[in-house]
């Protein structure tokens, strides 16, 4: 949840490092997902180095992900003023 402070996901690469090895390597890895499957989800404060592709949550974002990697952003109206 973002309640104020920055917070930034990431789901898919660049490009992958294991491309070549990895057995669920899926078009999605490297590109946004069309329907919220990913193979990863990383949070983090502050976007990091590297082959991933960060994104900042807005304000009042929640995301979740399913127990079959499915993804969602719901944005809430939630106002702790």
């Amino acid at each position: 949840y973002q309640g104020g402070q920055p917070l930034y996901f990431c789901t898919y690469k660049k490009r992958c490092s294991e491309r070549e090895t990895c057995d669920e390597f899926k078009e999605y890895c490297e590109n946004p997902s069309q329907d919220g499957r990913v193979n990863h989800l990383v949070l983090s404060s502050e976007p990091v180095e590297g082959e991933n592709v960060w994104t900042a949550l807005e304000f009042g974002q929640i995301i979740g992900i399913s127990n079959k990697m499915i993804y969602s952003l719901i944005q809430t109206k939630t106002n702790f003023d």
